[in-house]
């Protein structure tokens, strides 16, 4: 079990496409996708923090944190910096809320490249494409995101 890095699912937003649903709250195959990504991370991180400005649609998380946005309408970059405020860890990996599929096999990577790297963000790369929000970022980072 992971303890000195968080694991945090990102579940704010104005969810504008979604008619102000919570994306992390949609049904597929008869589960939430939060449900689903929960399941994964209480395996892995000792701490869970859900980012979010709806807390009351996560109170089946008791045994999770709940913060939410202390800079508003930053989009990601303020949710990621309320998890970093929020950590007893040294970092957070950051999940999207609205990832049906985590892959438990790819996060234990990740979480070994982190190790090994000692860096201060490590986000994957496929092709052109980054994933940021399936990402690791120190506390290191954080003075670099506040609003002076």
């Amino acid at each position: 079990m992971i303890d000195n890095i968080s694991g945090v699912i990102l579940a704010g937003g104005a969810n504008s496409r979604f008619n102000g649903m919570v994306k992390a709250n949609i049904i597929i195959g008869g589960r939430t996708i939060i449900s689903r990504t929960s399941e994964i991370l209480r395996g892995i991180f000792k701490e869970i923090i859900i980012v979010t400005n709806t807390p009351g649609e996560f109170d089946e998380y008791p045994d999770f944190r709940i913060v939410a946005d202390e800079i508003q309408n930053k989009g990601p970059l303020g949710g990621i910096h309320a998890a970093l405020k929020a950590s007893s860890g040294e970092a957070v990996f950051i999940f999207a809320g609205d990832m049906p599929l985590i892959d438990e096999d790819i996060v234990k990577i990740l979480l070994g490249a982190y190790s090994e790297q000692k860096c201060d963000i490590l986000i994957p790369k496929t092709g052109n494409f980054i994933e940021p929000l399936h990402s690791i970022y120190s506390k290191s980072i954080l003075h670099n995101i506040e609003i002076p």
